[in-house]
């Protein structure tokens, strides 16, 4: 009659309801009714509603979709790969969103609120006083571009000594958020990834796991002010000192946009609600948003190399680095300007090897002819990639 089996007890087969001891399996069917004659002649006709479940990272995923289009839960290099005496840990607290574990507001304002780098300057250091380092405090030159499935953001930091802190962070499809972490304690590749997870169109919860050489050191990330925890502190020191949560949740539970003053630095914001945007039309043509797998034996992004034809030169391109940077780290320097694959000014001519297309400016067939292609966004499908450079 409506019981709840949160309250139920699991056993062997499947989960016991509290009231009157329905038992049923991980797909919801009944399998006992004990109060009822025969342990309940019609208890085939009673089926609770169930989703499938996988266990990954520490994690407990369930995929509440269409059936026919269940898709493969995607791995992360940086949480499937440890450094020695690295080890795994997840944490439920909503660390990153700045406040309570359920934060009460619609998840997109801390969504577009991963591909803000301004304000850390702002609100984590010149309102609030320095709630990382010192060097995060120094006001960033900022460049956005659209990764296949991604909006990323890269940030350089011109600091006393001389030194550039060159940072990337990702809001990724579905509800990714990949930041490293503001207080620099390492350098390379991310340590922790996130999970926005929406409770209803009000609320909203992260989950994160990360790489940790200690248990508790996830929770230990947590954001203190004054030495109290958000939830210690009181409303007085919530106006003083106020965080991402108050920034989020006072633009109402749902923000309305038609009542923004967008700006310059809002322009990742811009691009993270196309590409949104982008997948909404997918699935409303029937098709999957970007993203999607359903080979599970297809492999992790891998690494291919591009060869410089004038002078022999090979460089590796790392999964999730575009071809530019590459070649920018290597002291390459190529003609760019909007760095997501719109203006044309990066083209450069493919010499053998097929590219991965990911530009706006290139028509379909030319896209087809593999003879040229936009270092900024592209990637490449073979091996390497030999471009006339």
């Amino acid at each position: 009659r409506g019981t709840s089996l949160y309250y139920g007890k699991v056993e062997a087969t499947g989960i016991r309801c509290c009231y009157h001891g329905w038992l049923f399996d991980v797909q919801g069917h009944c399998l006992d009714q004990p109060c009822e004659p025969g342990g309940g002649k019609a208890r085939d006709k009673v089926r609770q509603p169930w989703y499938p479940v996988q266990e990954l990272y520490g994690l407990i995923w369930a995929y509440m979709g269409p059936p026919e289009r269940k898709p493969v839960l995607p791995r992360y290099e940086c949480l499937d790969v440890l450094d020695e005496g690295e080890l795994l840990e997840a944490d439920d607290s909503s660390i990153g969103g700045g406040g309570p574990q359920i934060i009460p507001c619609n998840w997109l304002q801390h969504y577009e609120n991963l591909v803000d780098p301004f304000h850390v300057v702002i609100l984590h250091t010149q309102f609030s006083g320095t709630q990382f380092v010192d060097q995060m405090a120094v006001m960033p030159q900022v460049t956005w571009d659209t990764q296949e499935h991604s909006v990323r953001t890269i940030s350089d930091r011109k600091l006393p000594d001389g030194k550039t802190l060159h940072r990337i962070s990702e809001a990724g499809l579905p509800t990714l958020r990949v930041i490293p972490s503001p207080r620099l304690g390492r350098f390379g590749r991310v340590e922790s990834l996130g999970w926005v997870l929406p409770i209803d169109d009000h609320s909203f919860r992260i989950y994160v796991v990360g790489r940790v050489r200690e248990a508790g050191e996830l929770r230990r990330m947590r954001t203190r002010m004054n030495g109290k925890l958000w939830e210690e502190m009181t409303e007085a020191e919530h106006q003083k000192y106020p965080n991402d949560v108050e920034a989020m949740v006072s633009q109402g539970v749902i923000a309305r946009h038609s009542e923004e003053h967008l700006a310059t630095s809002d322009r990742g914001i811009v691009m993270l609600r196309r590409l949104l945007l982008q997948q909404l039309d997918l699935v409303r043509e029937g098709k999957d948003p970007q993203g999607v797998s359903f080979d599970p034996d297809a492999p992790p992004p891998e690494t291919f190399e591009v060869e410089l034809a004038r002078s022999g030169r090979v460089i590796a391109v790392e999964p999730g680095q575009s071809v530019l940077d590459a070649l920018s780290a290597q002291g390459v320097e190529l003609a760019m300007s909007c760095q997501q694959g719109v203006c044309g000014t990066c083209q450069t001519r493919v010499i053998s090897g097929t590219p991965e297309h990911w530009d706006l400016y290139l028509t379909p067939q030319e896209q087809a002819a593999n003879t040229c292609f936009m270092p900024c966004v592209s990637r490449s499908l073979s091996e390497r990639l030999v471009l006339d450079l």
